[in-house]
């Protein structure tokens, strides 16, 4: 199991930057300061621009994926329920 967003800026960024490579990404300009992540990642067809700022147990993040000349959004909103099993 990854510790993901639950574990040191060092464990979230290698959590991040495995996962990106298991889908063949490469992440660029990482920055995560606690309350806020950023970075992009780059494929050979698509990348993605994720920028996410944390507050207590809710967060809110905005994606920007390029693909096929094309530009999608993606806004997302959440809140932590407890540990993962």
């Amino acid at each position: 199991m990854t510790q993901g967003l639950n574990g040191t800026m060092d464990a979230v960024r290698a959590d991040t930057e495995k996962t990106a490579a298991a889908r063949k990404f490469k992440v660029e300009g990482y920055k995560f300061d606690g309350t806020m992540l950023s970075y992009t990642a780059v494929g050979a067809e698509r990348s993605f621009v994720n920028t996410a700022s944390y507050h207590g147990d809710t967060y809110e993040s905005l994606i920007i994926t390029k693909a096929g000349g094309k530009e999608f959004t993606t806004r997302q909103k959440g809140r932590r329920l407890g540990d993962c099993e």
